[in-house]
């Protein structure tokens, strides 16, 4: 019972497995780029999709409007704000 559950919350497993790879990778260019991104970007929303910058803007607003305009889901990109001057926060 709670397999069928499962499989029914996440859909197609195989496409499920795609997905995160495919998130995966985009948290990687997002993580091994931040310096090259910054620097490219500065003081710029962008938002990461199948491991490229799909769209970039002033807003988080415009961001998201061209990531629809350009079809791209948003619930699997990554969207950030490109600080060159970023905030130290000790915990």
């Amino acid at each position: 019972m709670i397999k069928d559950e499962m499989l029914e919350l996440i859909g197609d497993p195989e496409k499920a497995i795609e997905e995160m790879e495919i998130f995966r990778e985009t948290v990687r260019v997002l993580s091994s780029s931040r310096a090259q991104l910054v620097e490219r970007y500065p003081r710029q929303w962008i938002a990461l999709h199948s491991g490229e910058v799909r769209a970039s803007g002033p807003t988080i607003e415009a961001v998201l409007e061209k990531l629809d305009a350009e079809g791209f889901s948003r619930d699997q990109a990554i969207v950030r704000y490109m600080d060159p001057d970023p905030k130290t926060l000790i915990l």
